[in-house]
């Protein structure tokens, strides 16, 4: 029901323009969108990020918007902005866990494996079942030929995950790996 849930946010946004929260899920619903429905991502990730802006802008403090922030810079592939902006977040909070585990999410696409460690230990100290956390940490393993450790943080994603991704992502490396999930 994305359409419909883009369409009610615009209608906040038309009743009270100044609701970062509106924007914020003007901004989340069009990230879903553009990842659920093929079509002209740079566009639609261009819009969300004024959505999430626009939040930012009023309320500076607002963590889920610096996050979503992050996302949509990893997705565009801009690496040094979704850095700089989960960084951000994480002053933000410093004790959410899925912002060190995003940021190890985005060290692992550089392939700088220490940072990438680093962070999603401080993660997985502040959520021992964070799914994402364990698919990073499974990938760096599996990028540094620690085949065993991999398998095992896979499985542990898989067995953690509450969304498609992470059980995609866990399912797909222990295929590649040439292991079964349990």
């Amino acid at each position: 029901q994305l359409p419909l849930a883009m369409a009610d946010f615009r209608s906040a946004l038309l009743i009270n323009g100044n609701d970062p929260e509106a924007h914020y899920g003007l901004g989340l619903a069009i990230v879903r969108f553009a990842v659920e429905s093929p079509g002209n991502d740079s566009a639609r990730l261009a819009e969300a990020m004024q959505s999430v802006d626009a939040a930012l802008r009023l309320k500076p403090d607002y963590f889920e918007a610096a996050l979503l922030r992050a996302n949509i810079e990893l997705m565009r592939e801009k690496y040094p902005q979704a850095t700089a902006a989960v960084t951000a977040a994480i002053k933000i909070d410093p004790r959410r866990a899925e912002a060190y585990s995003l940021r190890a999410r985005i060290a692992l696409d550089n392939r700088e494996f220490k940072p990438a460690l680093r962070d999603v230990s401080r993660a997985l100290r502040l959520d021992k079942r964070l799914a994402e956390a364990f698919c990073v940490r499974g990938s760096v393993y599996a990028e540094t030929n620690k085949t065993s450790s991999a398998v095992r943080d896979f499985r542990t994603c898989l067995n953690n995950a509450n969304d498609r991704e992470m059980r995609e992502w866990a399912s797909y490396e222990l295929t590649a790996l040439g292991a079964t999930a349990y």
